[in-house]
C-alpha cells in the first residue's frame, strides 16, 4: 500500500513538472505571437499595455467574440511554423495520461 502511495506521488510530481512546462511553452508561443505583430517595437510592456488597453476599451460583442478566438490561438501556435518533430519523447510529454495507463 505505502508503495502504491509513493508511486502515485511520484506521478503527480511528473505531472506537476509538465504542468509547467506546458504553461511555460504557451508563454513563449505567446510572447513569439506578439513579437510578430509588433516586430521591432516589440516589448513585453508595450505588448502587456495594447492588450490592457485593447480588452479595456472593447464592446462586449468584442470581448465575445475575442473568446470564441481564444480556443484557436493554442491549436495554431502548435501547428504554425515553430511545430517540432514530435518523437516519442515528446508524445509522452503531450500526453501524460497515456504514460500513466501505460505504467499501470
Amino acid at each position: 500500500m505505502i508503495d502504491k502511495l509513493a508511486h502515485l506521488d511520484s506521478k503527480i510530481q511528473l505531472l506537476q513538472k509538465q504542468k509547467e512546462r506546458i504553461r511555460t511553452h504557451q508563454a513563449l508561443s505567446f510572447m513569439k505571437e506578439a513579437q510578430k505583430i509588433l516586430i521591432e517595437d516589440f516589448t513585453p510592456e508595450i505588448a502587456l499595455s495594447v492588450l490592457n488597453d485593447s480588452w479595456t476599451a472593447a464592446s462586449k460583442l468584442q470581448k465575445a467574440e475575442w473568446k470564441k478566438k481564444g480556443y484557436s490561438f493554442r491549436q495554431h501556435s502548435l501547428h504554425g511554423p515553430y511545430k517540432k518533430k514530435q518523437t516519442a519523447r515528446t508524445a509522452d510529454h503531450q500526453n501524460p495520461t497515456a504514460k500513466i495507463q501505460n505504467d499501470e
